[in-house]
């Protein structure tokens, strides 16, 4: 559904239990085949680790038209969250909340 997407520019999965194995493939359909996703939230999903953050860090890369990622309360450690900073800091008009 995302890969077919035009108009979507908003996708909040908030609190959906979502894994690693999930975020990687979340991550790949919006890097490779979408260009409207704007904000991002994952926030609140226990299931998200540093075993994510390449596949994140990917996509923040590679997609043009993500400008917010919220990835707050997830099980990151200071060390994971710290990377995801790095970009935030390093990509215009991009924020990202740990």
């Amino acid at each position: 559904m995302l890969q077919l997407n035009k108009t979507l520019t908003r996708l909040y999965l908030t609190q959906n239990e979502i894994t690693d194995r999930g975020v990687h493939f979340l991550t790949q359909t919006i890097q490779q085949s979408n260009s409207t996703i704007q904000i991002l939230h994952l926030s609140q999903n226990q299931l998200i680790t540093d075993a994510s953050i390449e596949s994140i860090l990917s996509m923040i890369e590679h997609n043009q038209s993500l400008e917010d990622l919220r990835i707050t309360d997830c099980h990151l450690s200071q060390q994971g969250r710290q990377r995801l900073h790095l970009f935030d800091k390093q990509k215009n008009n991009f924020k990202i909340w740990t």
